[in-house]
Protein backbone atom coordinates (compact mmCIF):
# COMPACT_ATOMS: atom_id res chain seq x y z
CA UNK A 1 0.00 0.00 0.00
CA UNK A 2 1.21 3.48 -0.63
CA UNK A 3 2.72 5.54 2.08
CA UNK A 4 0.85 9.07 3.15
CA UNK A 5 2.42 12.06 2.81
CA UNK A 6 3.21 14.10 5.98
CA UNK A 7 4.53 17.33 6.19
CA UNK A 8 5.41 18.90 9.59
CA UNK A 9 5.65 22.99 10.18
CA UNK A 10 7.36 24.14 12.78
CA UNK A 11 7.94 28.02 13.78
CA UNK A 12 10.58 29.45 15.59
CA UNK A 13 11.22 31.68 18.54
CA UNK A 14 8.42 32.81 20.84
CA UNK A 15 6.22 31.81 17.56
CA UNK A 16 3.58 29.15 17.28
CA UNK A 17 0.91 27.12 15.07
CA UNK A 18 -1.07 29.91 14.61
CA UNK A 19 1.69 32.25 13.01
CA UNK A 20 1.44 30.30 9.94
CA UNK A 21 -1.55 32.52 9.21
CA UNK A 22 -2.37 31.65 5.69
CA UNK A 23 0.43 29.48 4.54
CA UNK A 24 -0.79 25.93 5.42
CA UNK A 25 -3.88 26.81 3.44
CA UNK A 26 -1.38 28.30 0.98
CA UNK A 27 0.78 24.85 0.55
CA UNK A 28 -2.11 22.66 0.39
CA UNK A 29 -3.36 24.17 -2.50
CA UNK A 30 0.33 23.44 -4.36
CA UNK A 31 -0.08 20.37 -2.50
CA UNK A 32 -3.72 18.85 -1.96
CA UNK A 33 -2.60 15.22 -1.48
CA UNK A 34 -0.59 15.70 1.64
CA UNK A 35 -1.31 15.71 5.47
CA UNK A 36 -0.26 19.02 7.52
CA UNK A 37 0.62 18.76 10.85
CA UNK A 38 1.97 21.87 12.87
CA UNK A 39 3.68 21.72 15.75
CA UNK A 40 4.85 23.89 19.24
CA UNK A 41 7.24 24.37 20.94
CA UNK A 42 7.31 23.34 24.84
CA UNK A 43 6.74 27.44 26.33
CA UNK A 44 4.52 28.13 22.83
CA UNK A 45 0.83 27.58 21.30
CA UNK A 46 -0.98 25.16 23.45
CA UNK A 47 2.08 24.29 25.51
CA UNK A 48 2.31 28.41 26.47
CA UNK A 49 1.44 27.03 30.60
CA UNK A 50 4.96 24.95 30.32
CA UNK A 51 8.30 25.43 31.16
CA UNK A 52 10.46 26.37 28.00
CA UNK A 53 13.65 23.95 28.32
CA UNK A 54 17.20 25.50 27.97
CA UNK A 55 18.69 23.05 26.00
CA UNK A 56 17.86 21.68 22.18
CA UNK A 57 18.02 18.13 23.13
CA UNK A 58 14.62 19.03 25.75
CA UNK A 59 13.12 20.53 23.24
CA UNK A 60 13.72 18.05 20.36
CA UNK A 61 12.59 15.20 23.65
CA UNK A 62 9.35 17.19 23.54
CA UNK A 63 8.38 17.10 20.30
CA UNK A 64 9.31 13.09 20.40
CA UNK A 65 7.04 12.71 23.12
CA UNK A 66 3.97 13.80 20.91
CA UNK A 67 4.43 13.10 17.46
CA UNK A 68 4.79 9.23 16.39
CA UNK A 69 6.56 9.83 13.03
CA UNK A 70 4.88 5.65 11.77
CA UNK A 71 7.88 5.52 9.02
CA UNK A 72 6.13 2.76 7.75
CA UNK A 73 2.78 4.53 6.70
CA UNK A 74 3.94 7.98 6.38
CA UNK A 75 6.43 9.75 4.55
CA UNK A 76 7.58 12.20 6.58
CA UNK A 77 8.86 15.94 5.47
CA UNK A 78 9.49 18.64 7.68
CA UNK A 79 9.15 22.73 7.24
CA UNK A 80 10.11 24.87 9.66
CA UNK A 81 11.73 28.26 10.25
CA UNK A 82 14.71 29.95 12.42
CA UNK A 83 14.47 28.06 15.75
CA UNK A 84 12.45 25.82 14.57
CA UNK A 85 13.95 24.87 11.61
CA UNK A 86 17.50 24.10 14.76
CA UNK A 87 14.61 21.67 16.15
CA UNK A 88 14.15 20.00 13.48
CA UNK A 89 17.51 19.11 11.58
CA UNK A 90 18.00 17.66 15.24
CA UNK A 91 14.70 15.65 15.11
CA UNK A 92 15.77 14.72 11.96
CA UNK A 93 19.13 13.19 12.92
CA UNK A 94 17.75 11.40 16.32
CA UNK A 95 15.29 9.36 13.98
CA UNK A 96 17.65 8.29 11.28
CA UNK A 97 15.26 6.96 8.26
CA UNK A 98 12.15 8.39 9.60
CA UNK A 99 12.53 11.32 7.01
CA UNK A 100 12.56 12.01 3.74
CA UNK A 101 13.19 15.86 3.05
CA UNK A 102 12.85 18.93 4.92
CA UNK A 103 13.05 22.91 4.18
CA UNK A 104 15.11 25.15 6.29
CA UNK A 105 14.28 28.62 6.97
CA UNK A 106 17.05 31.92 7.54
CA UNK A 107 18.33 29.66 10.69
CA UNK A 108 21.96 29.46 11.95
CA UNK A 109 23.79 27.53 14.69
CA UNK A 110 26.53 28.70 16.87
CA UNK A 111 30.32 28.69 16.60
CA UNK A 112 29.79 27.94 12.63
CA UNK A 113 27.92 31.32 12.94
CA UNK A 114 29.08 34.60 14.76
CA UNK A 115 26.78 35.46 17.45
CA UNK A 116 26.72 39.41 15.64
CA UNK A 117 25.62 37.29 12.68
CA UNK A 118 22.86 34.98 14.17
CA UNK A 119 21.00 37.75 15.89
CA UNK A 120 21.62 41.57 14.92
CA UNK A 121 22.62 43.36 17.51
CA UNK A 122 21.06 46.52 16.62
CA UNK A 123 17.80 44.74 18.12
CA UNK A 124 19.26 44.62 21.32
CA UNK A 125 18.87 48.62 22.56
CA UNK A 126 14.83 47.74 22.22
CA UNK A 127 15.03 45.33 24.61
CA UNK A 128 15.08 47.21 27.95
CA UNK A 129 11.30 48.47 26.45
CA UNK A 130 10.66 45.16 25.21
CA UNK A 131 11.10 43.58 28.87
CA UNK A 132 9.35 46.73 30.54
CA UNK A 133 6.34 46.67 28.26
CA UNK A 134 6.15 42.72 27.91
CA UNK A 135 2.28 42.58 28.80
CA UNK A 136 1.88 45.06 26.67
CA UNK A 137 1.03 42.60 23.52
CA UNK A 138 0.29 45.30 20.75
CA UNK A 139 3.81 46.86 21.39
CA UNK A 140 5.49 43.61 21.82
CA UNK A 141 4.14 41.87 18.33
CA UNK A 142 4.83 45.33 16.47
CA UNK A 143 8.21 44.89 17.71
CA UNK A 144 8.65 41.02 15.87
CA UNK A 145 6.66 41.69 13.01
CA UNK A 146 8.71 45.04 11.91
CA UNK A 147 11.88 43.03 12.66
CA UNK A 148 10.92 39.74 10.96
CA UNK A 149 8.68 41.00 7.47
CA UNK A 150 9.70 42.72 4.47
CA UNK A 151 6.35 43.14 3.23
CA UNK A 152 4.42 44.99 5.33
CA UNK A 153 1.39 45.58 2.86
CA UNK A 154 -1.30 44.06 5.40
CA UNK A 155 0.74 44.80 8.83
CA UNK A 156 -2.24 45.82 10.89
CA UNK A 157 -4.58 42.46 9.78
CA UNK A 158 -1.78 40.49 10.83
CA UNK A 159 -1.19 42.32 14.02
CA UNK A 160 -4.42 41.98 15.09
CA UNK A 161 -4.22 37.93 15.12
CA UNK A 162 -1.20 37.98 16.44
CA UNK A 163 -2.37 39.92 19.69
CA UNK A 164 -5.21 37.76 19.86
CA UNK A 165 -3.07 34.55 19.86
CA UNK A 166 -0.86 36.32 22.85
CA UNK A 167 -4.49 36.83 24.75
CA UNK A 168 -5.32 33.13 24.53
CA UNK A 169 -2.21 31.53 24.59
CA UNK A 170 0.48 33.93 26.22
CA UNK A 171 4.23 33.48 25.78
CA UNK A 172 5.99 34.01 29.26
CA UNK A 173 8.86 36.35 29.57
CA UNK A 174 10.72 32.80 30.82
CA UNK A 175 9.77 31.07 28.12
CA UNK A 176 10.85 33.88 25.76
CA UNK A 177 14.77 33.86 27.01
CA UNK A 178 14.52 30.07 27.24
CA UNK A 179 13.98 29.43 23.81
CA UNK A 180 16.44 32.25 22.75
CA UNK A 181 19.02 30.66 25.71
CA UNK A 182 18.02 26.95 23.81
CA UNK A 183 18.70 28.53 20.08
CA UNK A 184 21.63 30.70 20.95
CA UNK A 185 23.32 27.12 22.22
CA UNK A 186 21.84 25.42 19.27
CA UNK A 187 25.06 23.66 17.55
CA UNK A 188 24.59 20.34 15.38
CA UNK A 189 27.54 20.40 13.01
CA UNK A 190 26.79 16.82 11.18
CA UNK A 191 26.12 16.36 7.75
CA UNK A 192 22.95 16.24 6.77
CA UNK A 193 21.26 12.79 6.16
CA UNK A 194 18.51 13.60 3.94
CA UNK A 195 17.83 16.22 0.92
CA UNK A 196 17.63 19.39 2.78
CA UNK A 197 16.87 22.81 0.84
CA UNK A 198 18.10 26.16 3.15
CA UNK A 199 15.87 29.08 1.90
CA UNK A 200 17.45 32.46 2.94
CA UNK A 201 15.79 35.90 2.69
CA UNK A 202 18.04 38.79 1.85
CA UNK A 203 16.26 41.80 3.42
CA UNK A 204 15.94 39.46 6.57
CA UNK A 205 16.80 41.70 9.53
CA UNK A 206 16.91 40.09 12.50
CA UNK A 207 19.08 36.71 11.30
CA UNK A 208 22.02 37.91 8.44
CA UNK A 209 21.92 35.64 5.54
CA UNK A 210 25.60 34.48 5.22
CA UNK A 211 24.29 32.14 8.17
CA UNK A 212 22.65 30.11 5.96
CA UNK A 213 25.47 29.98 2.96
CA UNK A 214 27.89 28.94 6.42
CA UNK A 215 25.57 26.03 7.07
CA UNK A 216 24.86 25.13 3.37
CA UNK A 217 28.64 24.14 3.51
CA UNK A 218 28.77 22.33 7.09
CA UNK A 219 25.45 20.59 6.29
CA UNK A 220 25.95 19.62 2.53
CA UNK A 221 22.36 20.93 1.65
CA UNK A 222 20.99 22.94 -1.31
CA UNK A 223 20.40 26.79 -0.89
CA UNK A 224 17.65 29.08 -2.33
CA UNK A 225 18.11 32.92 -1.98
CA UNK A 226 15.09 35.27 -2.18
CA UNK A 227 16.84 38.77 -3.23
CA UNK A 228 14.61 40.91 -0.73
CA UNK A 229 12.46 38.72 1.54
CA UNK A 230 12.84 39.16 5.75
CA UNK A 231 12.98 36.67 8.05
CA UNK A 232 9.16 35.82 7.30
CA UNK A 233 9.98 34.71 4.13
CA UNK A 234 6.42 32.36 3.67
CA UNK A 235 4.69 35.73 5.23
CA UNK A 236 6.84 37.57 2.20
CA UNK A 237 6.38 36.14 -0.15
CA UNK A 238 4.71 32.60 -0.27
CA UNK A 239 4.29 32.04 -3.76
CA UNK A 240 8.15 32.33 -4.60
CA UNK A 241 9.01 29.50 -1.29
CA UNK A 242 6.27 26.81 -2.72
CA UNK A 243 7.50 27.29 -6.38
CA UNK A 244 11.46 26.24 -4.94
CA UNK A 245 9.67 23.53 -2.37
CA UNK A 246 7.92 22.18 -5.80
CA UNK A 247 11.18 22.63 -7.87
CA UNK A 248 13.49 20.77 -4.97
CA UNK A 249 10.57 17.87 -4.41
CA UNK A 250 11.18 17.42 -8.59
CA UNK A 251 15.18 17.36 -8.13
CA UNK A 252 14.39 14.29 -6.36
CA UNK A 253 12.54 12.18 -7.76
CA UNK A 254 12.73 9.13 -5.88
CA UNK A 255 10.88 11.04 -2.83
CA UNK A 256 7.10 11.28 -3.03
CA UNK A 257 5.54 14.71 -3.69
Amino acid sequence: MRKKIRWFFIKGLTREAEHWNQFIDQFLVAFPEVETQQIDLPGSGQLHSQRAPLLMKHVVESIESRIQLEPESYDNYVFAASMGAMAAYKWIHRNPGAFKAAILVNTSMSVVCKPYERFNFRMIKFFPKIIGHYKSYAFRESFIFDATHANKEDRQHVLEQWVDIQRRKPISLWNSISQLISSALFYHPETSKIPILLMRGMGDELVNPSCSEKLKDVWKTELVTHPSGGHNLMHDDPQWVLTHVKQFLASHPSRAT
